[in-house]
């Protein structure tokens, strides 16, 4: 009788340990979405103006990869004078959110515009512009080494939510955010008035 109970905790123990490695598993690994809604605002008035959005498909450009490689990542790094030696992208050939928010902009006609940073790791490329709306910059506080510590003006930023709606913390470049296994649900494009201090 001692034998059958210290088989039978032993058998109930390895089907607990299974099921609890199948919810991790699960939880971890959740598929990509099958679309992505991307919105895209102005809120320089204080007011968000919802400009457009667009719903991404996201199998086919998981299928595809990026957009961003070969003479479109070229005239992107060239515009922003970075060499392609001194650039990397983090996922290499692999579709990302930017890839998403792409074509989102296409769908849109918002002609969008990309430029490039290699200033941090890993390597960013960002929207620039779209529906002919720049990235005006101004920096400000300049030190005795003429480095600046301030910075305002306008710029695209980007939000992205989950399914449910809670906030998804991101790289802030998205192209360092891979697109296939995302939670991401929604990505909000702002165009708004900020500034900061450093």
């Amino acid at each position: 009788m001692t034998n059958a109970k210290s088989m039978l905790k032993k058998v109930m123990g390895t089907v607990l340990a299974a099921a609890m490695t199948m919810s991790l598993s699960v939880s971890a690994f959740a598929a990509t979405p099958e679309t992505i809604t991307v919105n895209f605002t102005d809120s320089t008035s204080g007011v968000a103006v919802e400009l457009d959005a667009k719903t991404v498909s996201t199998q086919p450009l998981i299928t595809a990869g990026t957009t961003f490689r070969g003479p479109v990542l070229e005239a992107i790094l060239k515009n922003s004078g970075i060499s392609s030696a001194n650039f990397k992208m983090k996922f290499g050939e692999k579709a990302t959110l930017l890839d998403v928010i792409n074509d989102a902009a296409v769908q849109a006609e918002a002609d969008p515009v990309y430029g490039a940073t290699n200033s941090y790791d890993p390597n960013g490329i960002f929207v620039d512009s779209l529906f002919d709306m720049k990235t005006e910059s101004k920096y400000g506080d300049y030190d005795a080494e003429g480095k600046p510590h301030s910075w305002e003006g306008t710029s695209w930023n980007i939000d992205y939510k989950q399914d449910g709606g809670a906030a998804y913390a991101a790289e802030y470049y998205a192209n360092n955010e891979e697109l296939e296994n995302t939670p991401v649900t929604d990505i909000t494009l702002n165009y708004k008035k900020d500034s900061m201090k450093w």
